[in-house]
């Protein structure tokens, strides 16, 4: 998926050498994988919330606990 965000292209093009060179340590390529799927998910969340009317408390709250990791009730 090709993405116009500059940041995120930058993401994808480290990753890409360093996968492809052999230049990065495993931990430092996890980083790096766990630093692209933030960043998409940041990208996708704006979009979301900007096309959607204003959330209430509780479902800010609970968005939050889902993000956080928490499990959290339907």
């Amino acid at each position: 998926m090709a993405s116009s965000n500059p940041k995120t292209r930058s993401i994808v093009a480290t990753l890409g050498a360093a996968t492809r060179w052999g230049t990065a340590s495993p931990e430092a390529l996890a980083n790096m994988q766990r630093d692209l799927a933030a960043e998409r998910l940041a990208l996708y969340i704006e979009r979301v919330v900007a096309d959607a009317p204003p959330l209430t408390g509780a479902q800010r709250d609970r968005l939050a606990a889902l993000l956080s990791g928490a499990v959290v009730p339907a």
